[in-house]
């Protein structure tokens, strides 16, 4: 199984699937490395592929917005992002995203059933050059400051 190169563009944090198999031929994320993507064609790059939602209170409904841009020549289209948890809804504008412009993937986490430390993983297809693309939502639910409101 290949693992993500990573490349980081203007400040964006680029993902893009490794070439090879072999764990030696990929650069470490902190490095950046050139993509040449084909001309009119989508490159998806976020900010950061990790957000920590921090502390909350079980039973709260937190969001956050991955925003990204679109750092190829041509327009890119978001086909579909979601994630495997319970209680976690994903969206994001089904509209091409034109070359130079940002996008978001929003996500939004309704912790009623989640107690303790939550790692959530968000997968986002589209028809970029380097898709697919993974997020990391963080949040740690505290379960106790719930019963003492009672």
């Amino acid at each position: 199984m290949s693992k993500p190169v990573f490349a980081l563009v203007s400040g964006w944090l680029i993902l893009a699937p490794a070439v090879s198999a072999n764990t030696d031929d990929v650069t470490p994320p902190n490095e950046p490395v050139k993509i040449e993507a084909p001309q009119d064609v989508g490159v998806l790059g976020f900010q950061s592929a990790r957000y920590d939602l921090g502390d909350v209170t079980q039973g709260d409904v937190v969001s956050h917005a991955f925003e990204f841009l679109n750092n190829g020549t041509g327009p890119l289209t978001i086909k579909n992002a979601w994630a495997e948890t319970a209680n976690v809804s994903v969206g994001s504008s089904r509209e091409p995203v034109p070359a130079g412009e940002f996008g978001a993937i929003q996500v939004k986490v309704n912790t009623e059933n989640m107690p303790g430390p939550q790692l959530i993983k968000i997968r986002v297809d589209s028809d970029a050059f380097n898709a697919p693309s993974v997020l990391y939502l963080s949040i740690n639910v505290d379960e106790t400051a719930e019963s003492s409101a009672d």
